[in-house]
């Protein structure tokens, strides 16, 4: 919680810290505090609109509160700014598949594991289609 409050300082002191923006995010991400991690996002975003990765992160946090179709447009959204980034791909594939979407999600599993099979995302992304 050091972290976060040292962020959260950073940010106070800074309104337009991306960095710090970016790390608060995550932060809260990673200590499951969802709703404010999409906030947070949603501010670094504003600062740093390119930047794909956040966009998977806060999509992954909209999956994790229920919103499944919030957290399916962000993906894709990253996806058209970014068509290879693999994250991206096994995320979607795997939000589609938990939602009942099989066909589509097996679709962009597959194109994960394309992308390149060697990496943890393509062999999860392998195991999956195995599965199902």
């Amino acid at each position: 919680m050091g972290r976060i409050a040292a962020f959260e300082s950073a940010l106070a002191a800074d309104p337009k810290n991306a960095e710090a923006a970016l790390g608060l995010a995550n932060m809260l991400h990673d200590a499951k505090f969802y709703p404010r991690a999409i906030e947070t996002y949603k501010r670094y975003l504003a600062l740093e609109p390119g930047s794909t990765d956040a966009r998977v992160d806060m999509a992954i946090c909209y999956f994790e509160t229920g919103d499944a179709p919030a957290a399916v447009r962000e993906i894709k959204s990253a996806l058209k700014k970014d068509p290879k980034h693999q994250m991206a791909m096994y995320n979607l594939g795997v939000i589609l598949m938990s939602s009942g979407s099989m066909d589509e999600a097996k679709e962009w599993l597959r194109k994960c594991a394309e992308r390149d099979s060697t990496t943890a995302a393509g062999q999860r992304a392998l195991e999956l289609l195995h599965q199902h």
